[in-house]
C-alpha cells in the first residue's frame, strides 16, 4: 500500500478516528538531534540577517514588539 492510498483511506475515517491516528503517529516523528537543530537555527539567523542587510525585512524595536504584545493580551 502506498502513502497516497493510505492518505485517501485515512480521510474516509471519522474525525475522532483521524485524531486518534494522528496522536499515535506524531510522536514517532521525533525531534531532530540537538546539533541539527542548532545548525538549522544558525541558517535561519543568517537568512534573517541577510534580509535585514538587503532591506527586505522590516525592523521593529523591542519596545514596539512589547507594546503590540501587551495590546494583544488586553
Amino acid at each position: 500500500m502506498n502513502t497516497e492510498t493510505i492518505r485517501r483511506e485515512t480521510l474516509l475515517l471519522r474525525e475522532q478516528e483521524r485524531a486518534a491516528l494522528a496522536e499515535q503517529l506524531l510522536p514517532g516523528l521525533g525531534a531532530l538531534p540537538e546539533p541539527e537543530i542548532a545548525k538549522l537555527w544558525l541558517l535561519e539567523a543568517v537568512r534573517r540577517a541577510q534580509e535585514i542587510d538587503q532591506g527586505a525585512a522590516n525592523r521593529i524595536s523591542a519596545d514596539e514588539v512589547h507594546r503590540q504584545a501587551q495590546a494583544l493580551l488586553t
